[in-house]
């Protein structure tokens, strides 16, 4: 823990409630692709596990965007994903890698935090959550992503 995080200032609570917000997301993402929950109701629930009372407000509202902007772009999101990932179609990538690539997507392309920011988020949570690869898989397809997005005219 650095010293700036161990006194709690408001820059660390911030990224940590970013952070809990994004996890939230992930896994709300999950139970939509894998059994259909509703992601509104999945988010309140899976946020029990993750935060205080005092940062519930703003990582819900944060997590609910997130999985709002997911669902309403995901076809233009999973396009992203396909043309960078094209060994397999999205539909047979494992559910944490494509949900990661979608929630760093989407921050990125709704321009809510900076690229590397969306990056080293989503090969964050594919390392907590998904298999052994996910992290490396996810880091390339979003640097083949960010690359196109980049050098767009």
């Amino acid at each position: 823990m650095s010293p700036a995080s161990a006194d709690g200032t408001a820059v660390d609570r911030f990224v940590e409630s970013r952070r809990s917000a994004r996890a939230i997301a992930l896994q709300a993402l999950y139970e939509w692709d894998a059994v259909k929950h509703l992601p509104a109701d999945s988010v309140g629930r899976i946020a029990d596990d993750f935060i205080e009372d005092a940062d519930r407000e703003s990582v819900l509202s944060y997590a609910a965007a997130l999985v709002e902007d997911v669902q309403e772009d995901e076809e233009r999101l999973d396009r992203l994903i396909q043309e960078h990932a094209t060994a397999y179609p999205v539909s047979q990538l494992a559910a944490v890698d494509r949900n990661a690539l979608r929630l760093a997507l989407s921050e990125i392309t709704h321009e809510r935090v900076p690229a590397a920011i969306a990056i080293d988020e989503a090969v964050e949570l594919a390392r907590t959550y998904g298999a052994e690869s996910s992290a490396r898989f996810v880091h390339g397809v979003l640097g083949g992503v960010l690359a196109e997005l980049t050098n767009a005219p």
